[in-house]
């Protein structure tokens, strides 16, 4: 199964979606599965750093500058990672994203609190090549 294949696969399972036209390079869209609501994103793979890069940004209505996503937004984001055929489904709920400043928990007219605007993966088959893309920030995540 290829990643369009994939990809379609699991948006065929959604109750409803939004496509997030600012994040349409990560496939970004806003899933809505009863009272929740998902971000998901496809990571993208780099020539310089192992894993895969999520982006997890919106863009401010008046500044067009990116912010991080507010975390009482969403109650997961879900990334998928391919590689050489593998693929990997990393789902975080959105307090540990809160947790590691990657969500943000603040919102002002100018600019969200902390956060970041993206992050890396790494598949799981990858770990044993690689040091780094286990790593959120400069905070390492237990996948279990």
């Amino acid at each position: 199964m290829n990643k369009n294949q994939l990809i379609k696969n699991l948006e065929s399972k959604f109750i409803s979606k939004k496509i997030e036209n600012e994040n349409k390079n990560y496939a970004g869209k806003t899933i809505f599965l009863g009272e929740l609501v998902i971000t998901f994103r496809t990571g993208k793979k780099t020539a310089i750093y192992p894993g895969h890069f999520i982006a997890v940004y919106k863009r401010h209505p008046y500044t067009n500058n990116t912010e991080p996503l507010l975390y009482t937004n969403y109650n997961y984001l879900i990334a998928l990672s391919i590689t050489d055929l593998k693929y990997s489904v990393f789902i975080f709920p959105s307090s540990t994203l809160l947790e590691q400043n990657i969500f943000s928990d603040q919102f002002s007219d100018q600019i969200c609190g902390k956060g970041k605007t993206g992050f890396r993966v790494l598949n799981p088959h990858e770990i044993s090549k690689k040091k780094k893309g286990n790593i959120i920030g400069k905070k390492n995540i237990s996948m279990r």
